[in-house]
């Protein structure tokens, strides 16, 4: 066997090897993104049924508020002050902690920005 053979033959085996490893990868990559998508469509039924869970607290809230002597007028108001000043708060929490993330840091390092420095981080590099 020539040398040329040799390493023809080893370029095809490699070259095997590769296309053995993309197709393994391809079927990886299909597997998770179908778990992925289950996932999701999971979290999307319990977040309507959650709503509808809410909807139907809110409803036997303003119902006993009612029961207790207020208008139903003031208890819609004190209902949904109620909720929206919870709704606010979890806003203002939940954006605190996405920029407190270090994902931010990472995804702007990626798109080529450097993040700017806040004043409570060291002068690490």
């Amino acid at each position: 066997m020539s040398l040329t053979a040799l390493i023809a033959q080893v370029a095809q085996g490699g070259l095997r090897l590769l296309s053995g490893e993309i197709e393994r990868r391809k079927a990886e990559a299909s597997l998770q993104l179908s778990i992925v998508i289950r996932g999701i469509v999971a979290l999307l039924a319990a977040l309507v049924l959650v709503l509808l869970g809410l909807g139907q607290l809110t409803d036997a809230a303003h119902a006993g508020l009612v029961l207790a002597g207020l208008t139903p007028l003031i208890a819609s108001l004190v209902t949904g002050l109620t909720l929206s000043a919870l709704a606010a708060a979890l806003l203002w929490w939940g954006s605190r902690q996405i920029r407190r993330s270090a994902f931010l840091a990472r995804e702007a390092w990626y798109l080529g920005h450097r993040p700017e420095r806040r004043p409570d981080e060291g002068d690490e590099e």
